[in-house]
């Protein structure tokens, strides 16, 4: 047997992970990096933390405020901090322990506004890690804020209130120690973070749940960006099946290809997405160039079998597609299984500007391209073969996807709720 080949490390999940997020709101990701930049700090000062351990606490601050793309999305960053801090915790919090392997580090970032005094009466082991992430969180923000002149010494008023002598005694000797003041003003930090973030190593399982995480990332912005990948995937995979041709390294390859085909989505604007008239020439041109973003964040991260068949989701068998203009003899079976799941599912999403289509239509329009020679005549007849027990099993993946949506919705209310009333 040979050794189980590596989809995406890690250290590349975290990195496309960020790239992800900065699409989202690039001042949240920057806030982020810098306050899981001085954590690093203030835990290499206390000293006893293995590099992997050190790697975790690393990704656990870079998504710290993962929450407050989706409940404070675009808001001012210090009035959120300073006014909600709650909201976005709780939901980040929530989020990270359904679709991250930080289910039990979770918690730190549902006490990370907590004040010092009140999380001595928490039952949690990680408390200081809370208080010692609120700290870093707290002074980023006020420095960048007010300039210069804010430095560690405005926190110590809060010494034993908000912050414990620990944590503050860290923070000020962890910027003085490794000069983090002068990096983040040469932007030199990000380089040793990722170099930090590079001892992540994760199992087959854990990869499987931070992709799950990424793919509802992409739905901050625009829920149907998720259920269009999952539509993706669910047709792409059945295809696959009832082909039976492609080994079992292929079939995984197209199960990755399919799963990361649309990230660049992100970059649109949910605005362009849902508007409710027909997009001009110039938003079109804008939407199509979510290919390139695709190609940016996932080059060099994962496979190169992978990475072609994720960017030419949009290719066609007539040189028709975009971007490259690729023909029949340029494109591979797993390529041309995902150039019909794509066409399909953007007859299936569920625009403002377009109605969804029934199933006559979207035979019809599978039928047609095949007749035209832009879709590959085995993997379009295998779709129209099995149509319904295809789409049956897309229904049903859709619905859990928005269960699951509506489930951490409930649970946000109902736990952001009771701390309320708590604190």
């Amino acid at each position: 047997m040979g050794e189980k080949r590596e989809i995406i490390s890690g250290s590349k999940l975290c990195e496309l992970i960020i790239d992800v997020l900065k699409l989202l709101d690039q001042r949240l990701v920057s806030h982020s990096l810098r306050v899981s930049y001085l954590l690093c700090g203030m835990l290499l000062t206390k000293g006893g933390y293995t590099n992997r351990q050190l790697a975790d606490y690393a990704l656990l601050g870079v998504l710290h405020d993962i929450g407050a793309f989706r409940v404070n999305p675009g808001e001012d960053i210090l009035s959120v901090e300073m006014e909600k801090p709650l909201e976005h915790s709780v939901y980040g919090s929530l989020f990270l322990r359904r679709f991250s392997s930080l289910e039990e580090r979770s918690k730190i970032i549902l006490y990370s506004h907590l004040d010092y005094q009140t999380l001595q009466r928490m039952d949690f082991p990680e408390v200081n890690i809370a208080n010692y992430l609120n700290a870093a969180g707290r002074f980023d923000l006020f420095r960048k804020a007010l300039g210069e002149k804010y430095g560690v010494s405005k926190l110590y008023v809060y010494e034993g209130s908000k912050y414990s002598s620990e944590t503050l005694a860290l923070l000020d000797e962890a910027i003085k120690k490794y000069g983090i003041i002068e990096k983040f003003e040469k932007d030199s930090h990000k380089a040793e973070l990722y170099r930090i973030l590079g001892n992540v190593t994760l199992t087959e399982e854990e990869v499987e749940k931070y992709l799950e995480l990424l793919l509802y990332t992409t739905g901050f912005r625009d829920d149907n960006n998720v259920i269009d990948t999952v539509t993706s995937v669910c047709i792409s995979m059945e295809i696959a099946e009832q082909l039976g041709c492609l080994s079992p390294e292929e079939t995984e390859n197209l199960y990755y290809g399919t799963l990361f085909h649309d990230i660049g989505m992100v970059s649109v604007p949910a605005s362009l997405l849902n508007q409710d008239r027909i997009p001009t020439n110039q938003e079109m041109a804008l939407m199509v160039r979510h290919v390139e973003e695709t190609e940016r964040m996932l080059k060099d991260r994962v496979s190169p079998e992978v990475f072609s068949i994720a960017v030419s989701h949009h290719e066609r068998l007539d040189g028709s597609g975009f971007p490259r203009r690729l023909s029949e003899k340029d494109l591979n079976l797993p390529q041309r299984i995902l150039q019909v799941a794509e066409g399909v599912t953007e007859l299936l999403s569920r625009r403002p500007n377009r109605r969804q289509r029934n199933k006559k239509e979207v035979t019809a329009f599978v039928t047609r391209e095949i007749a035209q020679g832009r879709l590959d005549e085995r993997c379009g007849g295998v779709f129209l073969e099995h149509y319904n027990a295809i789409m049956q099993k897309v229904n049903n993946r859709s619905e859990e996807v928005l269960s699951n949506f509506w489930m951490l919705q409930q649970q946000y209310k109902g736990l952001l709720g009771t701390l309320k009333k708590q604190s």
